[in-house]
């Protein structure tokens, strides 16, 4: 990069005599030697050794720029390495670290990394202890991977990439590389901002100056090339199943990289019952948010499952009750206002009625191909729709967590500042059902005076135990265990200690001759009288008189609901090659609704985290959630060790599972454009609302904002 010595000496003259010359008048030729007169033939030493020093300086500053420019380089190949391509590359596991005697170490220091095959990494240990330790780190490191351990090594199988997935890391590679062309270019600007003031300070001529700065745009332009060229490789690699075949569409033919896994029995067994124990306190919870006594979520939990088991077509999703069902069941149901007038009781065969309604519609959406239909929810509304849901979780869960019982912040809101507003919000808008949960809490989270002290630290420790705890947990403990102790350890405290806050309650004992019988095997499940549940005056009651409302919320409920199956069947799609049919999911979520209607459950739908605990407990058929259902159902009458749970404890269980996102809506905020306005808006209608009415408003602000949006791109093509 550095300009020959004989330029240098020449410039030196030229510039040194450049008062006696004659000007060429051309600019092209402005770096061409000069006659200088006869009385001065030669430069003097020193300002020769002054003019050597100064360019100096300049290639001083141009090797910074391009050692820095190379930094930039070899960072932009690292960024790019982590991508995901579809096919092994021991980079991929470059950022992932592992617990090692304390320390946290990058596992390809701990660890020989290989590539025996092009779908396929395998990690080796150096020592043989820390194999529990690399198969976590992995599991947790969010790539997606599901390693094997065989006690030996621990093979990961990559998964082939789906259309949508191929087109996500295109656009992550194009940001990787304009990323990297910005650090260059900044740096070019340093350069050239630090030759402009050697200049400015006369210790450059002009000329030189000028040389100096078309270098470093030669630098620039060079390394600008090589970012591309270095972007455009990985996106052939990314467009490429393998070096043979381009990847063109969803119709082309994926590599069978992983795909479900090897029926194990065994395996099967065992996640299976890591599942019940770990899910037990969510089944409490999640009744207490329904609206009725908490043991009934335990005592109906089983035969969902079950129906779920026998019917789905995925080896890992797990159904039943969850804070988005049991929320918006509650709303749909005007579950407080309902218990109010007609009974507890009342309340359970209404649940359990709209249970069957929700069955019946998502069968029948199944049947005429809905399923397909609802991949396609723009994301905006679902991710504002997912915040405006958990917000109304976190309003149900806190009059348990923070007072001693949740019927006295209710009474505190009635009487204060908020009472009124929810007044005169209602007044104007009798849907805004959501704005006394939003009230609930901006009470509760400026006037902390009112608080139970030892209901709100049991709250608060519990909380902190489950969100932080499974990192102090030995790395045997398997996931949930954190739930467990808290609960645990609360019950422990309300036993010991005379605890005189809300409680789980007696748990009745299941009527021994009650159940089904299938032969010599006898399942002691209490059925509802169907033919009653098809008389409870659900329309009457709750939707206006009018069946017509009745069947469409109870089809949107379905349709809703559907989208969190698409969720987590796209994303073992996604992730381990395992394929899924919509209409046969949404089927089965009927026919799991069918069965939670039939022995009093709420309205079921699939849940995330079971899903993901029992693809990481190594599950390997949908015989594991049958195996927890079958738990869930036999170990009733042993349940009652759960009567003197506290609410508080509960609370905590639910709180932990929303609050992050709803303190900091990071999907929320990374909307763009009117995707964001549409976002805002679907969480804001959703919360004030309901569920219901919030995805509706938000899929019709939707369309709105996009005919606005199209009819403007028309005006300014004309």
């Amino acid at each position: 990069m550095k300009l020959s010595a004989t330029l240098f000496a020449a410039k030196a003259v030229c510039t040194s005599v450049s008062a006696f010359t004659v000007p060429i008048g051309n600019a092209v030729q402005r770096s061409a030697l000069q006659q200088p007169s006869s009385s001065h033939s030669q430069p003097s030493s020193s300002t020769t050794t002054a003019l050597q020093m100064s360019q100096e300086e300049m290639d001083l500053i141009t090797m910074d720029a391009n050692e820095r420019m190379d930094k930039t380089m070899s960072n932009l190949a690292e960024n790019l390495a982590t991508v995901r391509t579809g096919r092994a590359n021991p980079n991929m596991l470059d950022r992932v670290e592992a617990d090692y005697y304390g320390a946290m170490t990058p596992i390809n220091q701990m660890a020989t990394i290989s590539v025996p095959s092009s779908q396929q990494l395998q990690i080796a240990p150096f020592d043989k202890s820390s194999l529990t330790d690399i198969e976590k780190a992995i599991i947790y490191s969010g790539l997606g991977f599901t390693p094997s351990n065989d006690g030996n090594v621990i093979r990961i199988n990559i998964p082939a990439l789906t259309e949508d997935r191929r087109k996500e890391l295109l656009k992550q590679c194009k940001s990787i590389g304009e990323e990297a062309k910005v650090a260059i270019r900044n740096i070019r600007r340093d350069g050239v901002d630090s030759i402009k003031k050697m200049e400015k300070a006369g210790d450059l001529g002009k000329d030189q100056a000028l040389d100096g700065q078309d270098e470093l745009q030669k630098l620039t332009d060079k390394h600008v090339k090589m970012v591309d060229d270095a972007v455009a490789k990985k996106e052939k690699e990314v467009t490429t199943l393998n070096s043979e075949q381009p990847y063109h569409s969803r119709a082309s033919k994926e590599v069978e990289s992983m795909g479900a896994p090897s029926f194990d029995p065994i395996s099967d067994a065992i996640s299976g019952a890591i599942m019940a124990a770990t899910s037990v306190p969510q089944l409490i919870a999640y009744a207490e948010t329904v609206g009725y006594a908490g043991y009934l979520g335990l005592s109906t939990a089983g035969a969902p499952l079950l129906a779920w088991g026998v019917a789905t077509g995925s080896p890992w999703i797990n159904s039943g009750v969850t804070s988005l069902t049991a929320v918006m069941a509650k709303t749909d149901l005007g579950g407080e206002a309902y218990v109010a007038e007609y009974g507890e009781d009342a309340y359970v065969e209404l649940v359990a009625a709209y249970s069957l309604y929700v069955g019946v519609a998502s069968i029948v959406m199944g049947l005429i191909g809905f399923g397909k239909l609802a991949q396609k929810a723009p994301m905006a509304v679902k991710t504002g729709f997912k915040w405006g849901c958990e917000l109304g979780v976190l309003s149900s869960a806190l009059p348990n967590g923070l007072y001693a019982f949740g019927s006295t912040l209710k009474k505190n809101v009635e009487t204060s500042v908020f009472g009124d507003i929810v007044k005169s919000v209602t007044g104007v808008v009798p849907g805004a059902t959501g704005v006394s949960g939003v009230c609930n809490i901006l009470y509760a989270v400026t006037n902390p005076q009112s608080w139970d002290i030892v209901a709100a630290l049991l709250f608060l420790s519990c909380t902190l135990v489950v969100m932080k705890g499974k990192v102090y947990l030995p790395k045997s403990f398997p996931p949930g265990s954190e739930v467990v102790l808290a609960t645990a350890a609360a019950t422990v405290f309300s036993v010991f200690y005379g605890y005189e806050g809300g409680v789980v309650g007696e748990i009745p004992t299941a009527d021994s001759n009650a159940g089904l019988s299938l032969g010599p095997i006898k399942i002691p499940i209490e059925l509802m009288d169907i033919k009653g549940l098809l008389n409870v005056p659900i329309a009457e009651r709750c939707f206006g008189g009018s069946i017509i409302n009745l069947f469409i919320t109870a089809a949107i409920f379905s349709a809703i609901n559907f989208l969190s199956i698409v969720g987590i069947a796209s994303g073992f799609e996604s992730d381990n090659n395992v394929p899924w049919s919509a209409p046969r999911e949404l089927i089965a979520q009927g026919v799991s609704n069918i069965a939670a209607g039939a022995v009093g459950s709420a309205p079921v739908s699939g849940s995330m985290s079971r899903s993901l605990v029992s693809r990481m407990t190594g599950a390997t058929s949908k015989l594991a959630c049958i195996i927890t259902a079958l738990l869930w159902i036999y170990m009733m009458p042993y349940m009652s060790v759960m009567s003197s749970t506290p609410k508080a404890a509960l609370s905590a269980v639910i709180v932990s599972a929303v609050v992050t996102n709803v303190v900091v809506p990071t999907k929320l905020l990374a909307l763009k454009g009117t995707d964001f306005i549409v976002g805002v808006g679907t969480a804001a209608t959703t919360a004030i609302t309901s569920p219901t009415l919030g995805f509706g408003a938000g899929m019709v602000l939707y369309i709105l904002i996009n005919i606005v949006a199209g009819n403007d791109s028309k005006k300014k093509v004309a």
